[in-house]
């Protein structure tokens, strides 16, 4: 979460207590960096640096309603940033912006990210594993928990189920997606 003092710039509050530096040298916030522009010009050819220096040591109203690309490094997320108040004193000061979530995946990506799916569901001798993009290992369990099977097993292939008992079972991928199925 970004923060401002007083006269300050930005500055992160879950690892800072003000402004890293002075203004002109400021680091803050930590493990961010920004440019001017928006992610649909393409960040690979926009100009990333410091909050201050990429707005030329001038936090004021100029930064108001431009679009800027907040680049969380550590994270490695790109979010559209736009300013749409910016007040500073003696008293204190704040801001208020408006954001866009992270869109850092193209449309190759999104269409290889498909649910992994099996069919036929329910099935009493083979289930067949669906949009896997790499190999994957796998366990089957029981409702109680038991593992009743284990393996590798890559897109398009199948698994044999007709030993099993008849019943619902959880199919876990390198401990990451879950499918229920039904061998009858």
């Amino acid at each position: 979460m970004a923060y401002k003092k007083r006269f300050q710039s930005l500055f992160n509050i879950a690892s800072e207590t003000g402004q890293v530096g002075n203004f002109n040298t400021t680091l803050s916030p930590a493990d961010t960096e920004w440019a001017l522009g928006s992610i649909s010009d393409g960040v690979s050819t926009l100009t990333f640096d410091r909050f201050v220096r990429t707005l030329n040591n001038d936090v004021g109203d100029n930064i108001l309603n431009g679009p800027m690309v907040l680049h969380l490094i550590t994270d490695d997320i790109y979010i559209d940033v736009t300013f749409t108040s910016w007040s500073a004193g003696g008293t204190g000061g704040g801001f208020s912006y408006t954001r866009s979530t992270d869109q850092t995946l193209s449309v190759n990506e999104l269409e290889s990210g498909k649910k992994i799916d099996i069919f036929p569901n329910p099935s009493s001798e083979f289930i067949q594993i669906t949009n896997l993009k790499s190999k994957k290992s796998y366990s089957i369990y029981n409702t109680l928990s038991a593992e009743i099977k284990s393996g590798v097993i890559s897109n398009n292939e199948q698994i044999d189920i007709r030993s099993f008992t008849n019943g619902l079972y959880i199919l876990i991928f390198d401990n990451e997606n879950t499918i229920k199925f039904i061998k009858q």
